[in-house]
């Protein structure tokens, strides 16, 4: 089963995603700041993260649809060297 899934974007708008399929978080990286958007259902994921333009569908199946909260920035939260890392302290895994 998977847990998680994670998705590197080519887009002037985001630079990534992280799904987490039970507890249906899901945290996205903007270019200047990091949101958690919280009971998003899977259907509305799986819609955002396969459009062809992530920066439009997390207009239409995201944002102003699920509760959000800005986090504390962070350099390059998804930085692929630093990818590892960066889950175990987001999901709070030791």
């Amino acid at each position: 089963m998977i847990k998680s899934q994670t998705n590197f974007y080519d887009s002037s708008t985001l630079k990534a995603s992280t799904y987490e399929f039970q507890t249906k978080k899901l945290y996205v990286e903007f270019n200047n700041a990091t949101y958690l958007y919280k009971d998003v259902s899977v259907i509305d994921y799986n819609f955002f993260a396969g459009d062809i333009s992530q920066g439009k569908a997390i207009n239409t199946y995201i944002k102003n649809k699920y509760e959000f909260e800005k986090l504390e920035a962070t350099d390059d939260v998804f930085d692929e060297i630093n990818f590892n890392k960066t889950l175990l302290h987001i999901f709070k895994i030791e």
